[in-house]
Formats: C-alpha cells, structure tokens, sequence
C-alpha cells in the first residue's frame, strides 16, 4: 500500500490506462464506487504481478 500512496497522485501512461480500462478500483482499496489515484495504482501493482481482476458480479 506504500507504493500506491506514493504514486498515488501521478499520471498513469497509456499502458496503464489500457490494464484499468473499465475497472471501477475505488471499491477495492477505499470502500467506494469509481476511480481514485490510491486504488489505481494498487490495482496496477497488483495486475502487473500477474493478478487477474475479476469483474463484478451482476
């Protein structure tokens, strides 16, 4: 969770944005709907180590 308070606040590049595409993070890390800096970039450490993210269950 470091790592993503760390770069919490910079830009993603467009490699970044491709893996997020449709992702709504907020809820991972914060509890809530949407996209925020700190769950993006959780979610993208996370992703880049192999993780998959599941979509939401409707």
């Amino acid at each position: 969770m470091k790592w993503a308070d760390k770069f919490s606040d910079a830009p993603m590049n467009s490699e970044e944005q491709k893996l997020l595409n449709g992702i709504e993070t907020g809820r991972f890390a914060e509890g809530g709907r949407g996209r925020n800096g700190y769950s993006d970039h959780y979610v993208l450490c996370l992703i880049k180590r192999g993780y998959r993210w599941m979509p939401d269950a409707e």
